[in-house]
């Protein structure tokens, strides 16, 4: 026997297909042949009555998405000074917590950020760069610094996918991109922004 239920979590309906559709909804009468059916649908009467939302019950799915993202200044000038790097790295890791990303390892130079993040598949990488690079723009811009160039991040990044086991060296990448930079040892192919 098959048997298969939808449930539409926005309208509390249930939909109990066995050949024909028998609807279900909070004023549903059971008439079913077999009792297992009858058992199914009293169940399902049950729940459609609770109120989800209020009972704050909520359904997710693991989920595991890695990037290593980067993008640069605009017009690659020197902006990410050392005074402006920890309040630059603090908001974007700030940001990316309080929309439910994860940031795993942050790290630049003077003229462009890397971050290897896990970004959940209900956000759009694009999505989550634009809000990242927008938040943390305007919050170098509205703070007081010592420079008086105003901040601001060139149009387009880079993203690459990683694998469970490329993370932890796409972290030590990302954390070490000073010395990578100043040593000559960076990887042309972790480092492209333009297409």
């Amino acid at each position: 026997m098959k048997l298969t239920i939808i449930y539409l979590c926005e309208s509390l309906s249930f939909f109990l297909l066995k050949g024909n559709r028998v609807f279900f909804n909070h004023s549903v009468k059971i008439a079913l042949i077999n009792p297992f059916q009858r058992v199914l649908a009293l169940s399902l009467k049950f729940i459609s009555r609770l109120d989800f939302k209020a009972t704050k019950i909520k359904f997710m799915s693991f989920w595991r998405t890695d990037y290593h993202l980067i993008w640069a200044t605009e017009l690659r000038q020197p902006l990410i000074t050392r005074d402006r790097a920890s309040e630059l790295y603090g908001s974007i890791i700030g940001k990316a917590d309080a929309i439910g990303c994860i940031v795993h390892a942050i790290g630049g130079i003077e003229d462009h950020i890397h971050l290897v993040a896990s970004i959940p598949p209900k956000m759009s990488v694009a999505d989550f760069v634009k809000t990242i690079k927008g938040s943390s723009a305007y919050h170098l811009n509205h703070i007081p610094s010592a420079s008086s160039v105003a901040f601001s991040w060139q149009h387009g990044y880079g993203v690459l996918t990683l694998a469970s086991k490329q993370l932890a060296e796409a972290k030590a990448y990302v954390n070490n991109q000073k010395a990578h930079h100043l040593g000559g040892t960076v990887i042309s192919g972790l480092e492209r922004i333009e297409g």
